[in-house]
């Protein structure tokens, strides 16, 4: 079974459309304070949400990727999830540097494990 074009492709992007495309915009909305329910306190829950769901999808597609021919083609996927993950996580610790050693600990992750399959996330303090 391939996994490109196929129904396990398409809740993947289904899942990363509906909850990790979501929280970027309601994360990014925050900085520029557009959200009323995203205001800069709770901005490290909303990029811990964020990190839980990104590292669902990976988990998930490390867990299922033995049931796929074209290895290539989920490993490519999961690579473009790894750095869509990066760069946002990136854009989220200069924006709130409130929330700089949460996105640190998230990014090590990715350095230290490339499979990245659990990550301790720091709980978020906001400072005054």
């Amino acid at each position: 079974m391939k996994f490109k074009n196929s129904l396990f492709e398409e809740r993947y992007n289904e899942y990363w459309n509906s909850n990790v495309v979501i929280l970027d915009k309601t994360i990014r909305n925050a900085s520029q304070g557009e959200n009323l329910f995203a205001k800069r306190d709770n901005v490290g829950n909303l990029i811990q949400a964020y990190q839980q769901h990104v590292l669902n999808v990976l988990s998930n597609l490390d867990r299922q990727a033995y049931m796929f021919e074209d290895n290539e083609y989920v490993e490519e996927y999961r690579k473009s999830t790894i750095e869509q993950a990066r760069e946002d996580v990136t854009t989220y610790s200069s924006l709130f540097p409130e929330c700089k050693e949460t996105c640190s600990e998230f990014l090590k992750a990715f350095d230290n494990n490339s499979s990245v399959k659990t990550v301790e996330v720091s709980a978020f303090t906001p400072t005054k």
